[in-house]
């Protein structure tokens, strides 16, 4: 009961404040072993810290809370450094700048303080740590691991490991049965082939490697992060499918140059393809380069399906081509959220036409584009209670690319209506291609996709054709539980037609639950004068708010652009007999949110 009580008190810290108001906390660098227990010797800053000095004070003045207040407090350790300050034979080393740590001392000097280690240790959950920090002596882990061959920290939950060059002894040390997610920022050959001296003839890499994965195969991680780096080994995504309770798994990596994904493609294409039976993996999130996977500038043979039967979350990065690749070799039916985005390279563009190129290979076909989608429709569960797909392509014309017969957005979007669960969708590609949308497309959305919530539909302004503002009495009436729409650019022929809408709302619900929507309105052939410009801005604003209630209390920002002849042409917004445009930008939010 007192544990239960204890957390409640912790968790709300306002009452923890108010009741411990008088107290100071005290800034203690360094050792502190006041009042009976050992603080984290956190730097000056972190130690005057609202969170930390709560679970100080608290610790010090309640002797029932004592036990959660430090468990809180030394929950997260930045530093591993921190723990070691209880050991009196950990010191800095004599006359060296800058100030660098040792432990002094024959091994068995550290028994006094073994347990007082123990006692603390086992509170730590959270562990970012580097090797290679540059005030810890190389002996030091050396030291720790000959001394105690159990992990040092056995209520470690989430491990963070840095770059470094003892990667085996690094996990060996801190790997416990309580830990559940580990991230490594970088893997290199180097690193993971240095847990002994190299024989001869003995493939460093390969060896490292095994290491690595029989310490991590043999505990239950359910979340695994890994960034691949220019100097990591060929064999790191070995690592991964050894890790069969993995239920979240990420794989990232720098912009890395076309000599190493040529170099690296076929070994990382056909690990990727061990990664099949992970029975339990339901979130992959691979933000590389999907060259290394599916790399354009190589003939390889299209490898085998990859099943994956839990699977319900894909995040990747790279043009439409490669992300049609992946659905098509990953086997899954749960598929219930998708995000993808292009993959920006960073760095100076390099001079070579080749290279140049590769970089600019991100940039998706209008055909890829349409397959893309297609693959995404049979992928993704029909039976999902809610989908989320988010899509964003840079898009460019290839030179020789046939004209696909069908050019309008609702054909763009058509393999997607069958997922009547959709919640929230997010479609953009820049430069948008020239397709119609017109107000009978709206229609056929709004019927299919009943259950939307987010709709973010915001291409530009080169479509041929636009619905027009009447076209948001669908999204009122059929998206009962739509709460933010953006969509790209509405029409406004006259104010009549506006008028004519405004009355029709009587038999259309009136507690709708939008609260943000925001749309560009074009507006032809409309007298520029002030004064018409201001009635339309009025009638807009009446119509918007009779058609989303939410909108009537909060506030919206109406901005004109007056397009000249020369930008209307080159948008493709002005004919031959040259009409008069002008576009306002329309952001309207419920009181309370912001634009």
């Amino acid at each position: 009961m007192v544990g239960r009580s204890a957390a409640k008190v912790l968790r709300n810290q306002e009452l923890v404040s108010i009741i411990l108001e008088h107290l100071r906390p005290l800034d203690t660098p360094g050792r502190t072993r006041s009042f009976g227990f050992t603080l984290p010797s956190w730097p000056s800053g972190e130690s005057m810290s609202s969170f930390r000095s709560t679970c100080y004070s608290v610790a010090r003045v309640c002797k029932a809370l004592t036990e959660p207040a430090l468990d809180a407090l030394w929950a997260d350790l930045p530093d591993f450094k921190h723990l070691l300050f209880i050991l009196h034979a950990f010191v800095p080393v004599d006359d060296v700048q800058p100030l660098s740590y040792m432990l002094r001392g024959p091994i068995n000097s550290l028994a006094p303080d073994w347990m007082r280690f123990q006692e603390y240790a086992v509170r730590v959950r959270r562990l970012p740590f580097s090797d290679i920090d540059p005030t810890l002596n190389s002996t030091v882990l050396d030291q720790l691991w000959s001394m105690h061959r159990k992990p040092l920290l056995p209520g470690l939950q989430e491990f963070r490991l840095g770059s470094g060059s003892t990667v085996p002894k690094a996990i060996s040390m801190f790997i416990s049965p309580t830990l559940r997610s580990v991230i490594i920022s970088d893997m290199s050959a180097m690193a993971i082939g240095s847990l002994q001296k190299p024989a001869e003839g003995w493939d460093r890499s390969d060896c490292g490697t095994r290491e690595v994965m029989d310490t991590l195969g043999a505990v239950a991680i359910t979340s695994f992060s890994l960034r691949l780096t220019p100097t990591s080994s060929l064999d790191t995504l070995a690592v991964v499918p050894r890790l069969r309770d993995l239920r979240v798994l990420e794989i990232l990596s720098e912009a890395l140059p076309p000599s190493s994904i040529t170099s690296w493609a076929s070994v990382y294409s056909r690990s990727f393809s061990d990664f099949s039976g992970m029975c339990h993996l339901h979130t992959l999130t691979l933000g590389l380069d999907l060259d290394l996977l599916f790399p354009s500038s190589m003939e390889l043979p299209p490898g085998p399906s990859i099943f994956l039967p839990s699977l319900k979350s894909v995040t990747a990065r790279g043009h439409a081509g490669q992300l049609n690749s992946l659905l098509a070799r990953i086997d899954t039916h749960q598929l219930s959220s998708l995000v993808f985005f292009p993959f920006f390279r960073v760095g100076p563009l390099p001079d070579d036409d080749d290279a140049l190129a590769d970089i600019q290979s991100d940039r998706s076909s209008l055909g890829d584009i349409f397959t893309c989608l297609e693959t995404i429709g049979r992928r993704v569960s029909p039976s999902a209670e809610a989908v989320h797909i988010q899509l964003r392509f840079n898009w460019e014309p290839r030179t020789g690319e046939a004209q696909r017969p069908s050019t309008s957005v609702l054909d763009l979007l058509r393999p997607l209506l069958r997922i009547k669960n959709l919640r929230h969708f997010t479609l953009r590609i820049s430069p948008l291609p020239s397709l119609s949308f017109d107000n009978s497309d709206v229609r056929v959305m709004t019927s299919a996709w009943r259950h939307i919530e987010e709709l973010s539909f915001m291409p530009g302004e080169q479509l041929k054709s636009y619905p027009t503002l009447s076209a948001l009495q669908w999204f009122a009436h059929d998206c009962r539980k739509l709460r933010s729409l953006t969509l790209p650019v509405l029409g406004l022929q006259s104010l009549k037609d506006l008028e004519l809408a405004h009355h029709r709302l009587g038999a259309f619900p009136q507690e709708h639950p939008l609260q943000c929507l925001a749309f560009c309105i074009l507006a032809r052939r409309l007298d520029l004068g002030t004064e018409t410009i201001d009635k339309a801005s009025k009638h807009i604003k009446r119509y918007l708010r009779a058609l989303f209630p939410l909108l009537k209390d909060g506030h919206s920002r109406l901005r004109r652009t007056m397009l000249d002849r020369s930008v209307a042409d080159e948008n493709g917004l002005m004919g031959n007999d040259m009409e008069k445009v002008f576009i306002r930008s329309v952001s309207m939010v419920a009181r309370g949110l912001e634009v």
